[in-house]
């Protein structure tokens, strides 16, 4: 007879994420145009691998190494957005690490749209 005290894990923040999605009229092509994305958030979170590692991982080389990373595949498939969140934590600490404190701390307050994986980073 009481309502229960709860809700989803996303704050509203996270539907600025897909707020452009759901504009889309085909469920379908909305599926596809996030895999798209998801896919090139993975090739970016691999340039933040590249610089973060100095040069000495290549660009291509950690890019696959993402894709064949496991639970990559299955993110991508299942529509969810690990890729993004890899490439707010690797940028985060790649840009802080080359001193760049404000911009580091900048790029990681993106976990704002995804806040239990941001603790769980840290």
């Amino acid at each position: 007879s009481k309502p229960a005290v709860g809700g989803p894990l996303y704050p509203p923040v996270h539907a600025f994420l897909y707020a452009p999605l759901g504009l889309i009229e085909r469920p379908r092509v909305a599926y596809q145009v996030f895999q798209v994305v998801a896919v090139l958030t993975l090739v970016v979170a691999a340039r933040g691998v590249t610089v973060l590692s100095g040069g000495r991982v290549p660009w291509p080389v950690a890019t696959v190494a993402l894709f064949l990373f496991p639970g990559t595949r299955s993110g991508l498939d299942l529509g969810q957005n690990p890729t993004l969140t890899l490439a707010i934590a690797v940028w985060g600490w790649a840009l802080a690490s080359r001193g760049y404190t404000a911009a580091g701390g900048a790029v990681w307050g993106l976990f704002a749209f995804k806040p239990v994986w941001g603790l769980a980073f840290f």
